[in-house]
């Protein structure tokens, strides 16, 4: 799991060290493969005035808890325990362009590929989120709106985005709903030997924003592929 904290401190397997990026600049991660852990990447603030930003490109996250956790609860009791101290709101960025989400390992109920609590700032982008109940989870309403724009991504299960906020996220035609991505070979059991190029006729190819280009020059595709 790789976390990003909103003070200049980020933390994963190495354990938690002070980094030398300015707190309000991106960090930015690309290519990368995130398999069967709790969370692939938690973006969760824990100093007041300081912003965490992350930019998600070209990466698999599959059959984890959860492949995206982005956080802005900064007041609960455990949060104080753990910090020792109160702190205040904090906004969150998030922006998500050509990954793939496949696959979960049930520890919630309905599956959810990303879960937003609080304040946040998200682009989601050419996303291909395959095997989950709902796609995006948005909650706790005891927080400031959510600002989030979703675009050119597929799911192949009912829901895009469930929420209890009281507000509708800005869910464009774009979006595949219930489309079946067409994968060469996903099968969600557990077992990380799955062939994710899309076959001929997949809605993946060509199917993201035209507002951007795969590597090679042609229409972006949808999902992580085109990164690799």
């Amino acid at each position: 799991m790789v976390a990003l904290l909103a003070a200049p401190w980020v933390s994963g397997s190495a354990g938690t060290t002070r980094s030398t990026r300015t707190p309000r600049a991106p960090a930015r991660i690309i290519a990368n493969d995130f398999l069967g852990v709790y969370a692939g990447v938690a973006v969760e603030p824990i100093e007041a005035r300081t912003q965490t930003s992350v930019v998600l490109t070209g990466n698999l996250f599959q059959d984890n808890s959860v492949g995206l956790h982005v956080s802005n609860v900064t007041d609960e009791a455990w949060y104080q325990a753990y910090l020792g101290q109160p702190i205040v709101s904090t906004p969150v960025g998030v922006r998500a362009f050509q990954n793939t989400f496949a696959g979960n390992t049930g520890d919630f109920s309905p599956d959810y590929a990303m879960r937003v609590i609080g304040e946040s700032d998200m682009v989601l982008n050419s996303n291909a989120i395959v095997g989950f109940d709902v796609a995006i989870q948005l909650t706790e309403t005891t927080y400031a709106p959510l600002d989030v724009v979703a675009e050119y991504n597929l799911t192949d299960g009912p829901t895009l985005f469930e929420s209890d906020l009281g507000m509708a996220p800005a869910v464009s035609n774009t979006n595949l709903v219930g489309v079946d991505a067409m994968h060469t070979d996903y099968v969600d059991d557990g077992v990380f030997d799955d062939d994710f190029t899309p076959l001929p006729g997949s809605p993946l190819l060509d199917g993201g924003t035209p507002a951007r280009l795969d590597p090679d020059g042609s229409v972006a595709d949808i999902g992580h592929l085109p990164w690799r």
